[in-house]
């Protein structure tokens, strides 16, 4: 996910591909929500949550275990209208 020098949050995960589970690490420069939603090629949700970031380093696992193997697309919208998009590969 890429961020611009007006970016109130950067965002980024690892490792891609994922196996069991991923790492999304968010910083933010305010307190402020963060949906994020991943889906499948078929366009079924596989993620939709609800993230009450703080100022800084906010740190989430995403287990990926029981998904089947493929690309997923992962998107976030933070409440200030900020929004990011990512392919995600599950092997």
């Amino acid at each position: 996910m890429q961020a611009s020098e007006k970016a109130s949050i950067l965002a980024n995960f690892y490792p891609n591909p994922v196996e069991n589970n991923f790492s999304l690490d968010i910083k933010s420069k305010t307190a402020q929500k963060l949906v994020v939603r991943i889906t499948d090629a078929g366009g079924r949700t596989m993620v939709n949550q609800s993230y009450s970031l703080h100022y800084g380093e906010n740190f989430y696992t995403i287990q990926t275990a029981q998904w089947a193997p493929g690309i997923y697309i992962l998107s976030y919208q933070a409440d200030g209208g900020e929004k990011g998009i990512k392919k995600l590969v599950k092997q």
